[in-house]
């Protein structure tokens, strides 16, 4: 994952978040250990995180994305993409249920904002393939962070 593929991926939603008048706020340092992973699948774990943040935040909005270094945990270091918007938030009870095919927290909601409802089962499984991990917190009335922990291997110098 680098900032490179993330600016990339927020370029391409560009219009969409114009045509919501919302913006994007992006932190990335230049450079970011990885290792070898699926160029086009991890783009497509970006672009799925920012469209849900862009749809479920606030109309004129803010969604802010972030990449960093992680702490190695078990000895394995890794890299961390966090987006969070400013929308209503989810409710606690829904957040385990997020990443299953076609599940919706509010039908209504979904139906106007638009989506298939397989963004975050698509997401999710992307991660698992590459032993990442994918976290959803969230608080009602204050929106939500998506964060997706991917290994890194800090000896390459390769960023993916």
């Amino acid at each position: 994952m680098s900032q490179l593929r993330l600016r990339a991926e927020a370029a391409a939603l560009s219009p969409l978040f114009a045509a919501r008048g919302a913006t994007l706020e992006i932190e990335a340092p230049p450079a970011l250990p990885a290792r070898p992973a699926d160029a086009d699948q991890v783009a497509q774990v970006i672009r799925n995180l920012l469209d849900n943040a862009l749809r479920h935040g606030k109309e004129g909005g803010r969604v802010r994305a972030t990449l960093s270094v992680a702490p190695a945990e078990g000895g394995r270091p890794g890299v961390v993409l966090s987006v969070t918007d400013d929308g209503p938030g989810i409710p606690r009870e829904h957040i385990p249920r997020l990443t299953e095919r076609f599940y919706r927290v509010d039908r209504g909601r979904s139906r106007k904002a638009g989506g298939t409802g397989l963004g975050l089962a698509i997401v999710k499984h992307i991660v698992s393939r590459h032993r990442g991990r994918l976290e959803i917190e969230s608080e009602e009335g204050k929106g939500a962070t998506f964060r997706v922990w991917l290994p890194a291997d800090h000896t390459s110098g390769r960023c993916s």
